[in-house]
């Protein structure tokens, strides 16, 4: 066998090497268990409920909670509510109330918070500024428009990454509704039975 022939016959054997590790490393990429592990890992979501307050706004939240309004007493406050979930301890209360306070960094100063050890970050709650604080094992979210103080307080407790995704969801969700004409009437009248007209049941088979 001439020199040139044993060239040849090498650079063939070792193009046949190459090429069948190549296609072993290919199929190895295929079937690895990371990808498998990724695909299992993403979050599934939630089906969200729409809460609706007769002071005029409205936010989606978690299906698995439930929102419980807490009695008003005074006539500064508009809405007291508390949202919870039976499989998740926690909560996350929501307080809407008349304030003298014109910017965050007054109520946070006066209420003495503290906010050194804590992360601070803006946002928005409909198109108003907003500040949201993560403390360790809490977060409270702030605004104030026209008067009126928006204070959310998230209490974790042992299910973190649920309220934080809650929290997440309710205010991004968060929009401000004219009342209904139904509620506008009955505003307006003062209160008082009102006449049910019923008009059939249609039936959808």
């Amino acid at each position: 066998m001439t020199k040139k022939a044993v060239i040849i016959l090498g650079l063939f054997v070792g193009l046949i090497v190459v090429t069948i590790i190549y296609l072993s490393q290919s199929q190895t990429k295929t079937v690895s268990p990371l990808g498998n592990q990724k695909m299992a890992s993403r979050p599934t979501g939630e089906k969200l409920e729409t809460y609706y307050n007769d002071c005029g706004f409205e936010f989606h939240y978690p299906q698995s909670a439930k929102v419980v309004e807490n009695e008003i007493n005074d006539q500064s406050t508009y809405a007291n509510l508390l949202i919870s979930s039976g499989k998740n301890s926690g909560s996350i209360t929501l307080l809407v109330t008349d304030t003298d306070y014109e910017t965050i960094k007054e109520y946070l100063d006066d209420e003495k918070i503290a906010t050194g050890q804590a992360k601070v970050s803006d946002l928005k709650l409909v198109d108003v500024e907003a500040k949201k604080i993560v403390f360790k094992d809490r977060e409270t979210v702030l605004a104030i428009d026209q008067g009126v103080l928006f204070k959310f307080e998230i209490d974790y407790q042992t299910a973190k990454d649920y309220w934080q995704q809650a929290e997440n969801t309710i205010v991004k969700s968060f929009a401000f509704i004219a009342p209904t004409q139904d509620q506008t009437t009955i505003d307006q009248s003062g209160g008082g039975e009102l006449d049910i007209i019923d008009e059939g049941e249609e039936i959808i088979e």
